[in-house]
C-alpha cells in the first residue's frame, strides 16, 4: 500500500507490535529535524533514516530531486487497536511537507 505523491502530512497506517512502515518525504527546502506523532499513542521509534537521490530519467520532473526516508517502528503493543495515522512534524512553522511514499509492513534490506 503506498500514497500517492500529494501535499500531504498525516498518514493512514496500520501497524502491529514490531512492524515497520517506510515514509519518504520532499527533502527540497533541506530541513531536518522531523518529529512524529502517533495516534492513538504510542511510542514509535525511527529505525533508519536516509536521503536518497531521484533519478530524473525514471520519475516525472515534478518530483523532488532528493527524498528524506525514514523507516518507523512501533515498539508498544497495543490493546486491540492500530495505529491509525503517523503525522509528520516539520520543524519550520508552515513548511509544506510532501509525502511521496508511504508503505506499510515489513521493511526488508537488501
Amino acid at each position: 500500500m503506498h500514497t500517492q505523491s500529494i501535499p500531504v502530512t498525516k498518514v493512514i497506517v496500520r501497524l502491529a507490535k514490531g512492524e515497520e512502515t517506510f515514509v519518504a518525504v520532499s527533502n527540497d527546502s533541506g530541513s531536518a529535524g522531523y518529529d512524529w506523532r502517533v495516534e492513538p499513542g504510542s511510542p514509535i521509534t525511527v529505525t533508519r533514516e536516509v536521503y536518497t537521490p531521484v533519478p530524473v530519467k525514471d520519475h516525472a520532473s515534478l518530483l523532488p530531486s532528493v527524498l528524506h526516508v525514514f523507516t518507523l517502528r512501533l515498539e508498544q503493543e497495543l490493546t486491540g487497536e492500530w495505529i491509525e495515522r503517523i503525522e509528520l512534524i516539520s520543524p519550520a512553522l508552515g513548511e509544506t511537507i510532501r509525502v511521496i511514499e508511504a508503505h506499510i509492513g515489513a521493511v526488508h534490506y537488501g
